[in-house]
């Protein structure tokens, strides 16, 4: 059952697990139908956190990959652009780093942290 697989990644996600997460969501992308709700939301879930790794260990371009993946279901995705944001400074690419935070504050002209890192660049 991909309710509960994703029930479970979420707790585990919750509790700081993220590879029993990572798991779980791999779990449901093999379990449940390819084009399914849930297999779609595992999929972006699972790039999230890839990217997440990927950025903590310095493999810029692996992140960039995985961080792309999540925008292309989910354009407005905040976590993937902010943190592509951060790849691409990484990569030396600042201007699609600022372009990458210019977006995030017209959808959000609240967001401190962008607008501070926007500054910075």
């Amino acid at each position: 059952n991909g309710q509960i697989h994703e029930n479970l990644a979420a707790i585990f996600e919750k509790k700081g697990d993220v590879e029993r997460s990572k798991a779980e969501y791999e779990q449901i992308v093999q379990l449940a139908p390819p084009d399914s709700p849930v297999a779609k939301t595992a999929e972006l879930k699972l790039a999230l956190i890839n990217g997440a790794q990927f950025l903590s260990k310095g493999q810029l371009a692996d992140a960039q990959r995985e961080y792309e993946k999540v925008l292309a279901t989910d354009p407005h995705n905040s976590i993937a652009r902010f943190n592509l944001a951060t790849v691409y400074r990484g990569l030396g690419d600042m201007s699609r780093a600022q372009e990458m935070l210019r977006s995030l504050i017209d959808d959000n002209p609240d967001d401190l942290e962008a607008r501070s890192r926007l500054g910075a660049l």
